[in-house]
């Protein structure tokens, strides 16, 4: 985090993100001073924060403060030592509405997420070694102050709920880390699981794909989510799914292939531009792309339809890249293979 002027005067120059109100200049000057500012902090901090300081606080360039509300707030940042070597950051906000604002606890609590991640990005090595932060705000309107002090003490909870949402905690279910039965004991929540926990260069044992499955509800929005995710995805060819279908839903295997066939001609056609790219030269990826577009209609053509007659093999394998995609975009809606060979 940039630092600010060691100085103990301000030389006139306007911080970043001050607005020109009457409040800015008097609550620039008033806490530009470092020691009128670590005696401030000293008579308005909790008494045990403050009994605790060390030396004078370090003023910290810039603003935090919502472009939006630069009309109505003011905001310095602190940088002080405290007693047993522990660094706190204090965050003074002047709040000159003339009335409560019920947004402050939200205001304050994206200020301080500002603050820890600036200071993440500025102090890469101590990401994980935040300082704490301690927001002190002035408000000087006639009615007096009636918002809570803390966006938590907005949380409608209760005592089995508290310890979790009032904290900066995050739920952490590390999937790696879990068996499948502790994943969920509903079958296709936990296939689900288990299939965004297969790593591709680990691959996924056949048993255990097959076992994945057959827990998927059949006709279901998750049935069908999860094989074009393993295609998409996990990689996981063609021939490995087809056998691995018709062992655990063989009733509906065909369906299924048929279902996935738009994502089986997207990954051919990505199979052919890797196969293209792999050539060095001009020609050879012209020719990658195109022979890796015919093997993934010849694939395809012969899962849907049976045996590809031998005419049909030899017209796909000369045909140029332009009616392999005319073919491939065909391939999906066909009824048969006649069809697409039909002249248009």
């Amino acid at each position: 985090m940039r630092k600010g002027k060691n100085k103990d005067t301000d030389s006139g120059s306007k911080p970043v993100g001050l607005t020109s109100t009457p409040f800015d200049p008097l609550f620039r000057v008033l806490f530009t001073n470092r020691k009128r500012a670590g005696d401030i902090m000293s008579e308005h901090l909790p008494e045990a924060i403050a009994k605790r300081l060390v030396g004078d606080p370090q003023l910290i360039d810039g603003s935090f403060v919502d472009e939006a509300l630069r009309g109505s707030h003011a905001d310095r940042l602190f940088e002080v030592r405290l007693t047993g070597d522990k660094q706190l950051l204090v965050y003074v906000l002047l709040e000159h509405k003339s009335t409560p604002d019920s947004k402050t606890p939200f205001q304050i609590a994206r200020y301080m997420l500002n603050i820890w991640e600036r200071y993440a990005n500025d102090h890469p090595d101590r990401k994980n070694r935040l300082p704490a932060i301690l927001p002190l705000v002035f408000y000087h309107g006639q009615p007096r102050w009636n918002v809570p002090l803390s966006v938590f003490d907005m949380i409608a909870d209760d005592a089995d709920l508290r310890p979790y949402t009032r904290s900066l905690a995050y739920m952490l279910r590390d999937l790696g880390a879990m068996s499948p039965e502790q994943m969920s004991s509903m079958p296709d929540i936990r296939a689900v699981f288990q299939a965004l926990n297969i790593h591709p260069q680990n691959g996924i044992e056949f048993e255990r794909l097959i076992n994945l499955l057959a827990r998927l509800g059949d006709e279901t929005d998750l049935e069908i989510a999860v094989l074009h995710y393993m295609v998409r995805v996990k990689s996981i060819t063609h021939d490995t799914l087809r056998s691995a279908l018709q062992q655990a839903k063989p009733e509906r295997w065909e369906n299924l292939m048929g279902t996935i066939a738009e994502t089986w001609i997207e990954q051919g056609k990505a199979v052919g531009i890797t196969e293209g790219k792999a050539v060095g030269i001009t020609e050879g990826k012209a020719i990658g792309i195109t022979e890796g577009k015919a093997e993934a209609f010849l694939r395809l053509a012969q899962l849907k339809f049976g045996e590809v007659p031998p005419p049909h093999i030899d017209a796909v394998r000369y045909a140029s890249a332009t009616q392999l995609d005319h073919w491939l975009e065909a391939l999906i809606t066909a009824k048969t293979l006649e069809n697409i060979f039909k002249p248009s």
